[in-house]
């Protein structure tokens, strides 16, 4: 059987198929549906207008949420008034969670922004760390206790490393510019989904989407 016939297409547009001539295409309203396929090669239904708006991860970041507080709550209020609030709690954390270089590098990192010694849009390298769930916890560690840090992942020399940096001194093109957006901090989270739309064009519905998906 030829590729044609396996997709259902019989007759040609020539002078062999006179029955072809004076036709139309796409005429019908009908003509214009398409019915959308799932990976497993079903096709798709819109059984409900009812969506799921739960947000799954919404236990996590509130748990996230109450750790960061946790955090802020057992400082002083002398030391909720350093650059990089930190206590000795939170430092004898650092040195528990991270190998010694990496810990002394962040922990001088801070001291320097605390004492004003250094640039204030400085951005820390950590040493090499193959293994992705070390980093994945490094990320968790100083988005949870130290919330006026930001972390990326970026590639230097084809070697992945953890930069750290004040949130707010570094602009928001130089962050974009050194994260990789791996799935080292989770960051990157994927939807796969079927459109249903009607009367209206593909990529503008597109562009509607991208808006509600900026806001």
């Amino acid at each position: 059987m030829d590729s044609e016939q396996r997709v259902g297409i019989e007759l040609f547009l020539n002078d062999e198929n006179k029955l072809v001539k004076g036709g139309s295409l796409k005429h019908r309203y009908s003509d214009f549906i398409v019915n959308e396929v799932d990976p497993s090669g079903k096709v798709v239904f819109l059984s409900t207008k009812e969506g799921d708006l739960n947000d799954p991860y919404a236990e996590d970041r509130k748990e996230e949420e109450k750790k960061e507080q946790a955090a802020q709550d057992a400082l002083t209020e002398e030391e909720k008034k350093l650059v990089v609030p930190i206590n000795q709690s939170q430092i004898d954390l650092v040195k528990s969670s991270l190998d010694s270089d990496n810990a002394d590098i962040l922990l001088s990192f801070i001291d320097r922004q605390n004492k004003e010694l250094g640039e204030k849009n400085e951005i820390l390298y950590f040493f090499h760390i193959d293994d992705k769930e070390k980093r994945t916890a490094i990320h968790k560690l100083i988005r949870e206790q130290f919330p006026t840090l930001e972390t990326h992942t970026t590639e230097i020399e084809g070697e992945r490393k953890i930069t750290c940096f004040l949130a707010k001194a570094v602009s928001k093109t130089k962050r974009k510019k050194m994260d990789m957006r791996t799935n080292d901090n989770n960051s990157k989270q994927m939807l796969h989904l079927t459109m249903m739309k009607e009367n209206i064009e593909s990529m503008q519905a597109v562009h509607h989407l991208s808006k509600m998906i900026k806001k």
